[in-house]
C-alpha cells in the first residue's frame, strides 16, 4: 500500500500515512507511518460536524457513555489501551471494559490496576477471541496504532469480528491540531445512530 501525503504529522513530524478504510462520509482517516497517530483529512463541513475528543479520561468516558447510551450490559474494548486510564474511567460509569495491549509492561500495569487486558496484537484472531470470551463489543476505541502492530487498513475489517450488529468503532483522530472523535463502520454495515442529540 502506498503512503498518502497529508503534510507532516503534528505528533512526530513524519511525512507519510496509510489510509484506514471504513471512514464515514467525506472523511479520510490515516495512520502516521512514524508514530501511528490517527489523523483525518476532511472538507470543512465534515470537520465541523465531528465532536471534540475530551483529553481527560473522565471527560472522555462521560462523553462516550452519553453519546452511545452505554449501560452495564455493554462492552467497551480499547485497542492499544496502554495502562488502561481511559478504560478505568469508562468502567466507573458502568460499562464492562477490556483492553488489548501488545506492550507487556503496559498490559501488566493495566491488569494490576484492575482493567482486564489481553496482551496481544489486535487482529481478526484477537477480535474473534474477544467475541467468544467476553461477548460482542458495543464500542471499539482506537486512539493510535503506535506499537499496536496491526495493519491500519485491516483495523476496521478485523474489528467487525468482535462488534455487535449495532456496534461502532470510535477513533480519536487529529484534524489539524484538534482531537476529534469519528465513527468508523465496517463495510456492509449501516452507520449506527448514536444517542447524541
Amino acid at each position: 500500500m502506498s503512503p498518502t501525503h497529508l503534510g507532516p504529522c503534528p505528533t512526530c513530524g513524519g511525512p507519510d500515512a496509510d489510509p484506514i478504510t471504513g471512514s464515514a462520509e467525506s472523511l479520510c482517516v490515516l495512520a502516521c507511518r512514524g508514530c501511528g497517530r490517527l489523523r483525518a483529512a476532511a472538507d470543512g463541513a465534515a470537520t465541523a460536524d465531528l465532536p471534540g475528543a475530551p483529553a481527560a479520561p473522565i471527560a472522555f468516558a462521560a462523553e462516550l457513555v452519553r453519546r452511545y447510551g452505554l449501560t452495564a450490559d455493554d462492552l467497551v474494548v480499547e485497542v492499544g489501551s496502554g495502562t488502561g486510564g481511559r478504560l478505568r474511567a469508562v468502567r466507573r460509569l458502568g460499562p464492562r471494559v477490556l483492553g488489548i495491549e501488545p506492550r507487556l509492561r503496559d498490559m501488566a500495569r493495566a491488569f494490576h490496576a484492575g482493567v482486564d487486558t489481553i496482551g496481544a496484537v489486535f487482529g481478526v484472531g484477537a477480535a474473534e477471541y474477544v467475541a467468544r470470551r467476553y461477548g460482542p463489543a458495543r464500542v471499539v476505541l482506537v486512539r493510535d496504532l503506535r506499537a499496536v502492530g496491526c495493519e491500519p487498513a485491516a483495523l476496521v475489517a478485523d474489528a467487525a469480528a468482535c462488534l455487535r450488529r449495532d456496534g461502532v468503532i470510535v477513533a480519536e483522530v487529529l484534524v489539524g491540531d484538534t482531537a476529534r472523535m469519528v465513527e468508523l463502520v465496517p463495510a456492509g454495515r449501516p452507520t449506527p445512530v448514536s444517542s447524541a442529540a
